[in-house]
C-alpha cells in the first residue's frame, strides 16, 4: 500500500483549518455565553426595575365604552 507524504504547506493547511474551526467553536460559545446572560439580564430587570426605578412598568389602563347597534332578523 503506498503511503503518502503531505507536505509542510499541506499539513500547515490542515493545522490552520483545525485551529479556524476551534476559534468558530469559541465565537459560537461566547455568543451562547452572552444570550443567556442578556436573558437572565432583561428577567431580572422586569423583576427588580420597578424597585430602582421610578417608572410604573404595568400597562396604563383605560376603561373605554363604546356603544354598538347590532342588526338582528
Amino acid at each position: 500500500m503506498p503511503v503518502i507524504k503531505m507536505g509542510k504547506a499541506a499539513k500547515t493547511a490542515v493545522g490552520r483549518l483545525g485551529k479556524d474551526a476551534a476559534m468558530i467553536w469559541r465565537l459560537i460559545k461566547i455568543l451562547v455565553v452572552l444570550l443567556v446572560l442578556g436573558a437572565i439580564g432583561l428577567v431580572a430587570y422586569a423583576y427588580v426595575g420597578p424597585l430602582f426605578f421610578s417608572g410604573d412598568f404595568a400597562a396604563p389602563t383605560e376603561v373605554i365604552s363604546e356603544p354598538v347597534t347590532l342588526e338582528g332578523n
